[in-house]
């Protein structure tokens, strides 16, 4: 688990760094604080349209090999980007294909890393297990934030991206090598009649109707709605507020 947290840590702070950058790198291409949002708004859709079939898909495959996969796959996007940016042949056309591309891979990256983790403890510390992950991300995010700045003012904003592709692989590299706790919940696969389902498994109309019957979770969903449209839009904010004045001039 603690060499999962270290990776995850990593990850977290490279993918912060390339949204920052990202953020940037729209604002001085097109002057527009409303590409910016554009841009980000179709990374995160996938995540909106797609997400009940991404955590199907993860209950359905191998969780460290989807997880390694999927982190490998964002690695390339990473690299992809960072030498369009150094070639200086990164038009907004190709950095939006490039962005949703990214978000359909979180789809499933997203919920397979999560529950790795909690694959790797016993279930009586699966709580702690979730709060470390969420120290993990914060952590993650703050320090990504910082090191976009000093990456880019020393480096150039290749660089970040580099930076990003090159965090992915670490956690690629790790993956193999965790190994579960004595008493940890084991992710089992099992053969069934419509292929590979792990125990408990349900279909995406079950879940969906799992969720619809439970009023606390339904209430939970709203507040992370709100929060997440009100309060975590610092990120395209901050770009517009340090970058507007260099764009105008």
């Amino acid at each position: 688990m603690r060499w999962w947290s270290v990776a995850n840590f990593v990850s977290n702070a490279g993918t912060w760094m390339q949204l920052t950058v990202q953020n940037l790198l729209v604002l001085q291409i097109t002057g527009s604080a409303a590409a910016t949002g554009l841009s980000m708004s179709v990374q995160a859709a996938p995540a909106l349209l797609m997400s009940v079939l991404g955590g199907a898909a993860v209950d359905r495959w191998p969780r460290k090999l989807t997880a390694a996969v999927s982190q490998a796959l964002l690695a390339v996007i990473a690299f992809t980007t960072a030498t369009l940016v150094a070639l200086d042949r990164l038009d907004m056309t190709s950095l939006m294909v490039l962005a949703a591309v990214t978000g359909m891979i979180a789809t499933v990256d997203n919920p397979a890393c999560a529950l790795l983790g909690n694959d790797l403890v016993p279930a009586e510390d699966v709580p702690s297990a979730i709060g470390v992950g969420a120290l993990v991300f914060n952590a993650g995010r703050l320090a990504g934030a910082a090191l976009a700045g000093v990456t880019v003012g020393f480096l150039g904003t290749a660089a970040a991206y580099f930076a990003n592709g090159f965090s992915f692989l670490f956690v690629t590299a790790v993956i193999p090598f965790l190994r579960p706790a004595a008493g940890a919940v084991r992710h089992v696969v099992e053969k069934g009649g419509k292929g590979e389902l792990p125990r408990n498994a349900m279909t995406v109309r079950e879940g969906i109707a799992f969720f619809a019957r439970r009023p606390r979770l339904l209430a939970l969903a709203g507040v992370t709605g709100i929060s997440a449209v009100f309060g975590r839009n610092y990120g395209l904010t901050l770009a517009v507020l340090v970058t507007g004045p260099l764009a105008g001039g």
